[in-house]
């Protein structure tokens, strides 16, 4: 006998081997589309962190000026902002030293 006689034919799926290779192209295929889920989030996540960093910041503006402030909370800011402000050990022009509690 020649190696060329002993080629396995395929045989028949039964009704088994039907439900358990339907059943694995079914996992299969959720799969792959579940991987591609997550690859497109992580792209567009990427792509909005690059579009914020780059773009969005740049059209937002960094202060409002036209709001504004009565005298008493002009006031009081500087107060906070001259106890906050570590660098300068000189009081703001035009008023007394003011003490930080």
């Amino acid at each position: 006998m020649s190696k060329a006689s002993k080629v396995k034919l395929p045989k028949e799926m039964t009704r088994k081997h039907l439900a358990r290779a339907e059943r694995e192209a079914r996992q299969q295929r959720l799969l792959l589309i579940s991987i591609a889920v997550v690859v497109v989030v992580a792209i567009g996540l990427v792509g909005y962190g690059f579009l914020d960093e780059r773009v969005l910041k740049q059209q937002q503006p960094v202060a409002q000026v036209t709001a504004r402030l009565s005298r008493r909370r002009f006031s009081k800011a500087r107060e906070v902002y001259a106890c906050t402000n570590h660098f300068s050990d000189q009081p703001t022009p035009g008023s007394a030293r003011t003490v930080c509690v």
